[in-house]
């Protein structure tokens, strides 16, 4: 799990600092996948597999970035793609609507769909969706998934929560709407069917060394 590929602007925001991977570090980061033999996959691998055992490559990983930053456009994908990796990005419509600086464009969401790249969804908005509404659930989850799959041409059947809080609600009204999974910000590395709108994640953090990281991706730890 990732969330900004850059440099933070202000050293003294801890939370922006943790969230940060500086682009050689992610360099790093994908060129020890590459050199290690491990391979990505998307989400609709990983429930394919799950459903119907269909084949995975060696030593699969999944690769996933939250919040559709703009730096996923500037920094990430010319990384991924320099060692031919595929991630998958959970976007807001919200910001793409009105193009904001901070955020990827649709216009940028549709290059990264046509270049391989696994657009899903985050939201309209990034918005606490707990005890909330149906009508409010159906603007935030289904207006941006119908957004996303308008702009791609590509079904959008994942998501994942926004600051990674949910409740039954939110479960039951992605269930009813056939979402395949979502992933949540728990961390951990087991999946199954059983858990598949509540899927764990590891969380790779600004201050994480390459030797971290290659304990979290062999260990879990």
């Amino acid at each position: 799990m990732y969330h900004y590929i850059s440099a933070p602007p202000d050293l003294g925001d801890r939370l922006r600092v943790d969230l940060s991977v500086l682009p050689g570090n992610f360099d790093a980061q994908m060129r020890w996948l590459a050199e290690n033999n491990y391979h990505t996959i998307t989400l609709t691998d990983l429930y394919t597999h799950l459903a119907i055992g269909a084949p995975l490559p060696e030593n699969p990983i999944i690769l996933t970035f939250d919040d559709g930053y703009v730096d996923h456009y500037e920094n990430a994908l010319p990384i991924l793609q320099k060692y031919g990796f595929t991630g998958v990005f959970f976007v807001l419509a919200g910001p793409a609507d009105v193009a904001s600086p901070r955020y990827l464009t649709w216009e940028m969401i549709a290059e990264m769909s046509a270049a391989g790249q696994d657009m899903q969804v985050h939201g309209r908005a990034h918005v606490d969706l707990r005890r909330r509404p149906g009508e409010f659930l159906f603007f935030q989850i289904v207006g941006a998934r119908q957004a996303i799959e308008a702009h791609t041409g590509r079904p959008a059947p994942f998501f994942s929560y926004p600051a990674g809080q949910y409740d039954a609600n939110v479960l039951r009204f992605l269930s009813e709407r056939d979402f395949w999974m979502a992933v949540t910000t728990k961390y951990g590395r087991d999946h199954s069917l059983g858990s598949a709108l509540e899927l764990s994640r590891i969380r790779i953090r600004g201050g994480d060394s390459l030797q971290k990281f290659v304990s979290k991706v062999t260990s879990g730890r």
